[in-house]
């Protein structure tokens, strides 16, 4: 451990060397910017002096209070900007600019600087080289190494810290700038070539830089994403007339759903912290109680993402661009969908029946990412199947664009583990509470079901709160500990009961 911690400090004291000329720039480029820079540092200081109160009362830090109240604030300022439908589209490119950077440089300073670059070689590159169609394969690796260079950075200078810097909209701007550089390449592509969700997402001009920046900044998603699409955007903004139904009342159910994420956060940082997994005063603790405490903490913690995630979608909704639909394109009266850019879907993580469903329901938009932009575009082969490479490769760039903390990592892994074994068990167990099959060919469960369906759900928890501890604690000592104080059961037992079913239980040929 001691010789990967000086690797990652050297490669830390070259990285923050390398950067320096990036700073002088930023020194420099706030000098010339003062006549515009200093009114706003005078505004955010207002904000935070009205914010303080909160912060002294809650104990929240500052930094994370501002982006909170960024998210909160997403919401009527998007109703406002749905207003701006008549006007032609500059304006609404001009204003999402604004708000974007608003909140920016609210919330993370001079880094914004990193947004802007990042997103302008990008731009150059797709200009230059798509017409070779390799823009898209360079644009990845630009992305992701940008990506994890920051993420090395953040460790050498704040490591084991939750300070918000620029790492976390950089990662939602990953997303973005990937997907723009692969749909103005599949523009170039025979069309018989491309599926349904390719054809859908193609980018035939190059947009101008306002366009480009306008939906790179778009406000309601910069901060905690989701990311969506550059023809969803452009789409929305070229209308001149609001073709959506009412956002009030779907606006308002999903602000009540993030506000009641917010108690549920504050109730875990009071009684089930986080921070008391890393105490030693934990580990005195009876097996049970540790056992139900990584349970209940570790579920308790993703409300924090919920929150974020749903105040983001909020605004979304509230501006028109979360629309999706009617539910019965042929039955108006049963309501519409707003799910276009939905991050997340709380109740069927928190009560899934096995791991695949909780991995599918949440953080959705990087799932579609992963899967649309890494997994499918390796080519098939029925000589040569690259299935299982594909599956290693998405998840090790799953695990870079979190973060290079070794917890990630580990997660992920764990999980993978209960996917293969939740396959498996499935196979095995399910058929034992099917009693036969209707004339429609539905089948027909024992009234034992229901019981297979709870027993189920717990162990999924359980062993998803167990995998989730490395994906929060993040340093393999920490997490270590506490997977070593549940003897490691939570690798033990998939394990072995997957060796069991592959002795005892081989599948039918």
């Amino acid at each position: 451990m001691s010789g990967a911690s000086e690797l990652l400090s050297q490669a830390g004291d070259g990285l923050v060397a390398a950067l320096a000329p990036v700073g002088e720039l930023v020194d420099q480029l706030t000098v010339s910017l003062a006549p515009v820079v200093v009114p706003a540092q005078e505004v955010f200081l207002q904000l935070d002096t009205v914010l303080q109160p909160v912060c002294d009362a809650a104990g929240f830090p500052m930094d994370q209070l501002r982006v909170l109240a960024c998210l909160m604030l997403s919401t009527p300022l998007a109703f406002l900007f749905a207003r701006l439908t008549p006007l032609p589209p500059v304006y609404k490119h001009l204003v999402s600019i604004f708000l974007g950077l608003f909140f920016s440089f609210y919330t993370i300073g001079a880094q914004t600087i990193h947004s802007f670059v990042s997103s302008l070689v990008v731009y150059v590159l797709v200009a230059l080289l798509n017409r070779f169609g390799i823009a898209h394969k360079l644009v990845f690796v630009f992305a992701m190494t940008y990506m994890s260079l920051s993420h090395i950075y953040r460790m050498h200078v704040d490591y084991l810290g939750w300070s918000l810097d620029f790492t976390g909209p950089q990662m939602v701007i990953t997303i973005k700038l990937t997907t723009f550089a692969f749909n103005c390449f599949d523009a170039t592509r025979p069309e018989a070539d491309l599926s349904k969700y390719e054809k859908e997402r193609r980018i035939f001009q190059l947009p101008s830089l306002l366009e480009y920046y306008g939906w790179i900044y778009f406000f309601p998603g910069y901060l905690a994403g989701p990311s969506f699409d550059f023809s969803h955007y452009k789409s929305y903004c070229d209308k001149r007339v609001f073709e959506f139904p009412s956002t009030v009342f779907a606006t308002l159910k999903s602000f009540v759903q993030s506000i009641l994420c917010i108690v549920f956060v504050v109730f875990g940082d009071l009684f089930f912290p986080i921070s008391y997994l890393k105490e030693d005063a934990f580990f005195t603790r009876p097996f049970y109680f540790r056992f139900i405490f990584v349970w209940v903490s570790t579920s308790l913690k993703r409300f924090n993402y919920y929150t974020a995630w749903g105040l983001a979608e909020t605004a979304f909704i509230a501006c028109g661009l979360g629309y999706n639909g009617p539910v019965d394109p042929k039955d108006a009266t049963k309501g519409h969908k707003w799910n276009r850019v939905a991050s997340y879907q709380l109740l069927d993580v928190e009560f899934a029946p096995n791991i695949r469903s909780t991995v599918m329901f949440w953080n959705m938009r990087t799932q579609q990412w992963l899967a649309n932009y890494v997994y499918l575009r390796f080519p098939r082969d029925a000589k040569n199947n690259v299935r299982g490479i594909a599956v290693l490769i998405t998840n090790m760039l799953s695990a870079a664009w979190h973060g290079w903390y070794s917890g990630y990592a580990a997660s992920f892994a764990t999980a993978a583990l209960y996917t293969t074994l939740a396959r498996e068990l499935r196979r095995v167990v399910r058929p034992l509470f099917i009693s036969g099959v209707d004339a429609e060919g539905k089948e027909i469960f024992s009234p034992y079901k229901r019981f297979y369906d709870v027993a189920s759900w717990a162990v999924t928890m359980s062993f998803m709160s167990y995998s989730f501890c490395s994906f929060i604690l993040l340093d393999g000592p920490l997490y270590v500990r506490v997977w070593e104080s549940l003897y490691y059961l939570g690798h033990i037992i998939p394990i072995v009961a997957f060796i069991i079913i592959k002795i005892f239980f081989p599948p039918k040929r």
